[in-house]
């Protein structure tokens, strides 16, 4: 594309609104793994002759966001932020899921296993005293998400 550079720039953006000043963009991308996007699956047909997924899947994007604030670092920005991903992501298409992923985008959370560890803060019952009561589901339903301070 040439030109003099005189030419106008039209902003282009794939969110519909600017992110709160506390939360940063990340990633976003179309996941380009050749596999399952459901690690499990992938791992039961690892063995298989055919691979279950051929290709990276372009229905799918993957969107990290940051909380920049730690809790208590700001009155203001360290508060939760609440996003509705479905409006703020409306320039690519509809959004037809939303689902938490582990940083690398591989694991669905909700099948994760979680390692317990042993620590000098937990009771005679293995509970830890000190996790934090403000941590809650971080999806609330289909399109929202809530991110509390430095979550990704």
């Amino acid at each position: 594309v040439g030109g003099s550079g005189q030419e106008a720039h039209r902003p282009v953006s794939a969110l519909s609104e600017d992110l709160p000043p506390n939360l940063h963009l990340l990633t976003l991308k179309i996941p380009g793994w050749k596999y399952h996007s459901d690690h499990t699956v992938h791992i039961e047909h690892l063995d298989d002759d055919e691979p279950v997924s051929p290709g990276p899947d372009l229905g799918r994007v993957l969107i990290r966001l940051f909380h920049m604030y730690e809790k208590d670092e700001h009155p203001e920005l360290s508060q939760p932020v609440t996003m509705d991903l479905k409006k703020l992501m409306s320039p690519l298409g509809e959004v037809m899921n939303v689902e938490e992923r582990s940083l690398t985008g591989v694991w669905a959370v909700k099948d994760m296993k979680r390692w317990d560890w042993m620590t000098q803060d937990m009771d005679d019952d293995g509970d830890s005293s000190s996790v934090d009561e403000d941590v809650k589901e971080t999806i609330e339903n289909d399109y929202t998400v809530t991110l509390q301070p430095k979550d990704i």
